[in-house]
């Protein structure tokens, strides 16, 4: 059976406001921020009860063209594919950085292969590019005074 709404009571002026047709909406509208969890998997939504604070800064709700325009520029997406994508790209980014850094290590010195070697034992993911150690040179120094040879007579 229907629901009769006559407009006398309350109730039915509520209802009487909410009932149309569909209108079309722009704002607000929500943008997305991808994570890669510690498990390696790339994700939007993640665990509300997550200590680390990451399910609140994975979504946002804006109010506006200009707001919108703002968090595009700080990040955010317009979808979750797209977030995810932008986490792609950097992932890949990195991963070419580590490769060529690796292929320009063959002609490096022991020394200089050790401290890589250190550097990618500390780091769980690709090292694209390692600290420099400062090098101290030694300056030119004082020449050394030559020692003239004497001929006694």
């Amino acid at each position: 059976m229907p629901i009769i709404v006559t407009g006398a009571t309350e109730y039915d002026k509520e209802i009487a406001k909410w009932e149309g047709p569909y209108v079309h909406q722009e704002f607000p509208k929500m943008l997305y921020r991808a994570f890669e969890r510690p498990d390696g998997i790339v994700d939007v939504i993640v665990d509300p009860e997550d200590s680390s604070g990451l399910g609140q800064r994975c979504s946002i709700t804006v109010s506006d063209e200009k707001e919108m325009d703002r968090k595009i520029d700080e990040g955010w997406s317009r979808s979750v594919q797209e977030a995810k994508d932008k986490v792609f790209t950097v992932q890949k980014a990195v991963a070419l950085a580590a490769a060529e850094r690796e292929h320009d290590d063959r002609r490096m010195s022991s020394e200089a292969k050790r401290e890589i070697g250190a550097a990618q034992i500390a780091t769980a993911g690709h090292v694209a590019e390692v600290p420099r150690t400062p090098v101290r040179r030694r300056g030119p120094g004082k020449k050394k005074a030559k020692k003239r040879i004497t001929r006694k007579g």
